[in-house]
């Protein structure tokens, strides 16, 4: 393992372990800014699954990326590393957000079609999800969106 800097490993685990905020209603990313002065957003959940979207290799120095499209090498070793972590943080996130509102159910994605990206939303009576978890497979694979509930021990 690499040795880092504390610096760049706190940096890191914000991402890993991130602090949340409540802020117009909604439940972001503490570093996200969710302020929509156009108000752009059909809703809460419209807003939190757009907000709260990390797209991993923005995020961290790589060599997987391409000069056109698909604009990654999905082969390269950074881009499979970055998948690998984009799943870990399915997984982290869904925990910290069990740990912080355990009243509430949360939704979080994975899906590597692009870059890899992790998002979260609250579920919310009334409010339809971002997807439907009963359309897409829960088992962590490469090739499928991942979706990991908080509710119902599943956190």
């Amino acid at each position: 393992m690499a040795l880092v800097k504390p610096k760049t490993a706190l940096e890191v685990a914000e991402i890993i372990w991130p602090e949340f905020k409540i802020e117009n209603g909604g439940i972001y990313l503490g570093w996200m800014d969710a302020s929509d002065p156009n108000n752009t957003f059909r809703d809460l959940v419209d807003s939190e699954s757009f907000v709260n979207h990390l797209h991993v290799l923005d995020y961290f120095r790589h060599e997987a990326d391409l000069d056109c499209e698909p604009w990654w090498n999905s082969e390269h070793p950074d881009f499979i590393a970055a998948c690998d972590l984009g799943q870990t943080l399915v997984q982290t996130w869904s925990s910290k957000l069990f740990r912080d509102f355990p009243d509430d159910e949360f939704l979080v994605y994975y899906a590597q079609y692009d870059n890899p990206i992790v998002r979260f939303h609250k579920v919310r009576t009334g409010i339809p999800n971002w997807l439907d978890p009963l359309q897409f497979s829960a088992e962590i694979d490469r090739n499928e969106i991942v979706i990991r509930s908080t509710k119902n021990g599943k956190a």
